[in-house]
């Protein structure tokens, strides 16, 4: 799993969302809906710790 940041623990987390997509040009914004393949996002309850 990559594209995310932890900025302070405990953090709750209450979704994911994935997208699989075709660029390939190393770039760290999100993909534009031309190069998106698919993408689904889920609600989640859960608590990050140290």
């Amino acid at each position: 799993m990559t594209g995310f940041s932890v900025y302070r623990l405990p953090c709750d987390v209450t979704g994911l969302r994935a997208m699989l997509h075709i660029r390939d040009n190393g770039l760290f914004a999100p993909p534009t809906p031309s190069e998106t393949v698919v993408e689904a996002t889920a609600a989640v309850s859960f608590q990050l710790r140290r």
